[in-house]
């Protein structure tokens, strides 16, 4: 008569399913004894332990949920949205992860968890490996300006995707660019922003943003489509936007990733 099933939470019942009480809290003190990650995918009795594997790894109860361990410690994986290098120090990097936060290195050996949420697209200052910028879903976007010993959030762009694309400017470090249903611009490190765009909204979510490096004035904004349609262009000198169409052979935008180049 003892059944478990798993969601966000692990939930348990005692009577063949009839009833059901939360066994497990995804929101507890990673030292309590009932604290499993949360999205649990597949739940095995194995004689008289029940093991969880979720989005933190794998855990285990040797007394029906009475409590619950954490046995993946030496797992080394992740699904990972994001990637930012330091421009001077190979060894510091930055990732955003799925359901595991935005995590950091300083050594390239010894990673830490940041910030929490789950962790999207990321990146160092190319001027100042102080400055970290990392997200989270629906384009809530966070800065520290103390190496990763704290971040702030400091906007959420408006309609932004579950992966919002945001980058630094190649050329004017202060400068920050993000995608919503339009694209916004900060140039002052992501404390104020302005919209720079006007899209119908018939255009859709951007998927995808990025700045030609040999001339910061043209700027790619990405949404995906079904119709042989890829993005606008626009001159930041002012002009507008302008739909450009691509081949029909290109593979259609889903997921914005962004990687700064070391040196």
């Amino acid at each position: 008569n003892s059944l478990f099933t798993g969601g966000v939470n692990i939930w348990k019942s005692i009577n063949g399913g009839a009833a059901w009480t939360k066994n497990t809290a995804w929101d507890a003190l990673h030292t309590a004894t009932n604290y499993v990650h949360a999205d649990n995918h597949d739940l095995i009795y194995a004689g008289a332990n029940v093991y969880a594997a979720c989005d933190g790894g794998v855990f285990k109860t040797t007394n029906e949920g009475t409590s619950w361990t954490d046995i993946s410690t030496n797992i080394s994986n992740a699904q990972m949205y994001g990637l930012g290098l330091s421009a001077t120090n190979a060894t510091t990097i930055i990732s955003g992860h799925q359901d595991n936060g935005t995590n950091l290195t300083t050594n390239g050996t010894i990673w830490a968890e940041v910030n929490g949420g789950d962790g999207m697209l990321c990146f160092i200052d190319r001027s100042n490996n102080n400055n970290l910028f990392s997200s989270i879903y629906y384009g809530s976007l966070y800065r520290s300006t103390n190496g990763g010993s704290s971040f702030s959030s400091i906007y959420t762009v408006p309609s932004g995707g579950w992966v919002t694309p945001w980058l630094q400017d190649p050329v004017t470090a202060t400068t920050l660019y993000a995608g919503g249903t339009n694209v916004v611009k900060s140039i002052n490190s992501g404390t104020a922003w302005t919209t720079i765009s006007s899209f119908a909204a018939a255009v859709g979510t951007l998927v995808a943003l990025d700045l030609a490096k040999t001339n910061n004035q043209v700027i790619v904004a990405g949404v995906a489509k079904t119709a042989p349609f890829a993005g606008e262009v626009i001159d930041t000198e002012g002009a507008a936007f302008e739909p450009f169409k691509v081949d029909s052979q290109m593979p259609r935008p889903k997921v914005a990733a962004r990687i700064l180049p070391v040196g």
